[in-house]
C-alpha cells in the first residue's frame, strides 16, 4: 500500500513537471478509477478540472463525501494520490 501510494505521487509530480515544460498543457483533470473498491472521496473528485499550476487542495482544506472525510494537514494536493492506496490519475488539458 505504501509503495503504490508513493509511486502514484512520484508519477503525478513527474507528469506535472513534464506538462509544465511542454508549454501546451493548460490544465489537469482528476480521473478516478471507478469500481467496487473506489472510495466516495475519489468519486467526488472525478472529472474535476483546474489550471495546471494550481492545487486541488491547500493545507487546511477538507474534503467530505458520504461518511468519508479527509483533512489536508501536511501538504497541498496537486494531484493523486488523494489517500493511501489511491488508484486515481491525471489527464492533461491542452490548449
Amino acid at each position: 500500500m505504501i509503495a503504490r501510494t508513493e509511486v502514484i505521487q512520484a508519477s503525478t509530480n513527474a507528469q506535472l513537471r513534464g506538462w509544465d515544460q511542454s508549454g501546451v498543457v493548460e490544465g489537469k483533470e482528476w480521473i478516478t478509477t471507478a469500481g467496487d473498491r473506489t472510495c466516495p472521496l475519489c468519486m467526488s473528485m472525478d472529472r474535476k478540472i483546474i489550471p495546471l499550476n494550481e492545487n486541488f487542495f491547500e493545507i487546511g482544506d477538507t474534503l467530505e463525501a458520504g461518511k468519508e472525510r479527509i483533512e489536508f494537514a501536511f501538504r497541498p494536493v496537486n494531484g493523486p494520490a488523494l489517500h493511501p492506496n489511491c488508484r486515481c490519475t491525471l489527464g492533461a488539458i491542452t490548449n
